[in-house]
Order: structure tokens, then C-alpha cells, then sequence
């Protein structure tokens, strides 16, 4: 997190109406992991990330606000890399885990994709991106990163 003031804590939910990209990571120490997040408002970019190895380098689970929907992709060094279908819906509860070599992603509507792939299997942080318009917040209930067994 860059920049802690940007984030508010309020009535048990994480808000941040602020639009520049900010990440609030942890390292878990594992490489199996899964990422969870109950979204209640979306107001900018709003995405899970695993296997952060630093800001060009993750896969992750975003909110395409142009498409209504979760969007999982690969990010190697260069512009994302989609994988895979736009899982449909907004807020609620939405997930991203890796577990070997597999990413899985959980839309809020309980819509499921995953990918087998090795890349950034060695990489151990997760990561929650909250961003609003400026104006309105992007605001999530709850989140947690957990290993997998």
C-alpha cells in the first residue's frame, strides 16, 4: 500500500474512492493460495492478484467496467494477457486461487475458470486492488488470502 490515507475504514468495509492504482499486498509465504473478496461497490479498477512477483509480473482477477464483468489475466512483463471468459456479474463474493501449476477464477455469480499454467509458480504474494472514479468509492466488505492444501 503506498499510500495508507487513501484507504478508509468504515462500518466494517474497506472503501477508496481515490483513482490512482494502489495495491494492498501480502506476502503468504505459499505459492498455493487463494484470494477472496466480497465486493459491495465498484467505482474503478478493482482486482485480486496471485503470484505478485512486483507490478508487471501476476495473474490476476479484474472488474471490466466497460463489459459488466470478472476478467482473469496474465500479466508477464507486458499488457495483460486474458484468459479465458468474462465471468458474468458485479458485486458479491469473488475469488482467484493458484494451486501448482492451475488458476482459478470464481465470478460472483459462482461461475468458474481455470488455466494450467507455470508461469510465476515460485511467487508468494497476494494482492487486493482498490480504486473508485475520484468521486465514488470502490468499497469491499471483506478479504483474506489463505494457503491452500
Amino acid at each position: 500500500m503506498t499510500d495508507p490515507t487513501k484507504w478508509i475504514l468504515q462500518s466494517g468495509a474497506l472503501t477508496r474512492s481515490y483513482f490512482v492504482i494502489d495495491q494492498a499486498c501480502v506476502d503468504t509465504k505459499q505459492t498455493d493460495v487463494v484470494i477472496s473478496a466480497n465486493f459491495t461497490s465498484l467505482n474503478g479498477l478493482s482486482s485480486l492478484l496471485v503470484r505478485r512477483q512486483n507490478g508487471g509480473n501476476y495473474w490476476g482477477l479484474f472488474y471490466d467496467t466497460v463489459r459488466n464483468g470478472w476478467q482473469m489475466d496474465k500479466v508477464l512483463g507486458g499488457p495483460d494477457q486474458f484468459q479465458g471468459p468474462l465471468l458474468p456479474g458485479s458485486i458479491g463474493i469473488v475469488s482467484l486461487s493458484a494451486k501448482g501449476n492451475t488458476i482459478t477464477a470464481v465470478g460472483p455469480r459462482g461461475d468458474v475458470f481455470s488455466v494450467t499454467d507455470p508461469a510465476l509458480n515460485t511467487q508468494t504474494q497476494a494482492c487486493l486492488v482498490l480504486d473508485g472514479d475520484g468521486t465514488n468509492a470502490s468499497t469491499v466488505k471483506s478479504w483474506k488470502a489463505t494457503s491452500v492444501i
